[in-house]
């Protein structure tokens, strides 16, 4: 049986603009954003740890309950609605978006190199090359080498 007493509050059906992926500390978590009224800027994020795929700027109905400063999520956004109008907007998102999940695949693969000390060991002549490098520009290429290397021995093992 679920009735809501008088002090409960009531499931409501909002829009919600969809931020991206965030890190807090080591944890992903997802930002939402209230749909502001016309002309209005966006509001402060909210942070929800759940599963799914969505459009970052991509506008989803939720359903929500609030209680003072308090927003509790039922269940997870959807359907898609429609994109967020304020491109500007959206593309700050989406920095934020790409920045967090470059973040997070950098934390995994520092993990798996603590995990494989293979990967450190084969890391070590890389690493002894980049202390002799004076320049920007000389870790820049250093950089931009190994990661056209990279991507050609992923392609040829396809």
């Amino acid at each position: 049986m679920s009735e809501h007493t008088t002090t409960d509050p009531v499931p409501a059906t909002e829009r919600w603009i969809y931020g991206g992926l965030r890190l807090n500390d080591t944890k992903q978590l997802h930002a939402w954003l209230p749909e502001p009224p016309a002309g209005e800027p966006l509001g402060h994020e909210l942070w929800y740890r759940h599963k799914g795929s969505w459009v970052v700027g991509g506008i989803y109905q939720a359903t929500v309950s609030r209680l003072g400063q308090h927003v509790h999520l039922h269940g997870t956004p959807g359907p898609w609605l429609q994109r967020y109008e304020d491109r500007a907007a959206v593309g700050r998102l989406e920095v934020l978006d790409r920045q967090a999940r470059d973040a997070a695949a950098l934390l995994a693969l520092e993990r798996k190199t603590a995990k494989d000390p293979a990967l450190a060991t084969a890391l070590e002549p890389l690493l002894a090359i980049a202390a002799t490098l004076v320049t920007d520009a000389q870790i820049r290429a250093l950089m931009a080498y190994v990661t056209e290397q990279v991507y050609v021995a992923r392609f040829r093992r396809r």
